[in-house]
């Protein structure tokens, strides 16, 4: 048997990285399992956003009570945020495209940053 020696060349390379590119672009993935993963982004989003501190053990174990809503003491107030967060990112997505902001969606904003976080005396009030 005679062995055949192959020379991997940039060109090799990328004509491989664009068909892999190409697979996962046009791969189907169930709806259900699609939702899934959307839901699991938004949250590592927002555990981001919201600058909750932790390493990425503690913060797979929170994602995983967040998803299977586990109650834990230690983690309300995280659990509010995260909550909050994904009220905002719902109520600013069907906004994407608009370009103008109100006063009105600021203090929606507000109000959904700051539930069950501050006194509702503050929501939709300008400070003087």
């Amino acid at each position: 048997m005679k062995n055949i020696t192959f020379k991997i060349t940039n060109s090799i390379i990328s004509k491989i990285e664009y068909r892999i590119w190409w697979v996962i672009e046009n791969a189907h993935i169930v709806s259900e399992r699609q939702a899934k993963l959307k839901q699991i982004a938004r949250l590592r989003s927002g555990v981001c956003s919201t600058k909750i501190e932790c390493n990425r053990k503690s913060l797979m174990h929170k994602l995983k009570n967040f998803l299977l809503e586990k109650e834990s003491k230690s983690d309300q107030e995280t659990k509010k945020e995260l909550k909050n967060y994904m009220k905002i990112l719902d109520y600013i997505e069907p906004r994407e495209f608009d370009n103008t902001i109100t006063e009105k969606d600021i203090f929606k904003i507000h109000q959904l940053t700051t539930k069950n976080i501050l006194d509702p005396v503050h929501h939709n009030r300008r400070r003087n």
